[in-house]
């Protein structure tokens, strides 16, 4: 699993979270190895996002925000009080509304770029050095243009009620 995070005019690096592969059930449902509101404490919000609102703040940025989609790791209680906790403000992102949050649109642009790779990766670690290749590779022009629009994107998701936007 991978967290990456954007703001305007910065790209900071992916991180590669120390998840275990889930256990699949006999009835082919996963095993809670996963991300869970814990582990997203742990390795997100106590790690990386931290640190990435602590550089934006050194730097003088104003209101810090982030804008996390609806798993149950983002908006557990336990979650919601370490975010408290450690001074980090939520957007909340509305059910059914992907287009809503950048950060989907530079996974999706990352897998592009991934799939136009002239080698497939053979080995885990060599996939996660494509994938950092690609994230490179994406343009920071592209996140400001994403992080423009946000407002526009929010009154779009309103409009439609929550169902698909133009985004």
């Amino acid at each position: 699993m991978v967290w990456g995070a954007i703001a305007y005019g910065k790209k900071w690096p992916l991180v590669r979270l120390p998840l275990s592969h889930q256990e699949v059930a006999a009835d082919g449902l996963g095993k809670g190895k996963g991300l869970n509101s814990s582990r997203y404490i742990k390795y997100v919000l106590e790690g990386p996002l931290k640190r990435c609102i602590r550089a934006q703040q050194r730097a003088r940025w104003r209101n810090e925000v982030v804008l996390e989609d609806g798993a149950p790791c983002h908006s557990s209680k336990v979650t919601c009080a370490a975010r408290q906790r450690l001074g980090i403000t939520s957007i909340d992102h509305p059910p059914n509304s992907p287009g809503l949050n950048a950060i989907k649109n530079m996974w999706h642009q990352l897998k592009l770029n991934l799939g136009r790779m002239n080698r497939r990766a053979t080995s885990l670690d060599e996939l996660w050095g494509q994938i950092q290749q690609a994230w490179d590779e994406l343009d920071t022009g592209m996140v400001n243009r994403l992080v423009d629009s946000m407002d526009e994107r929010r009154q779009d998701v309103v409009a439609a009620r929550g169902s698909y936007t133009r985004f």
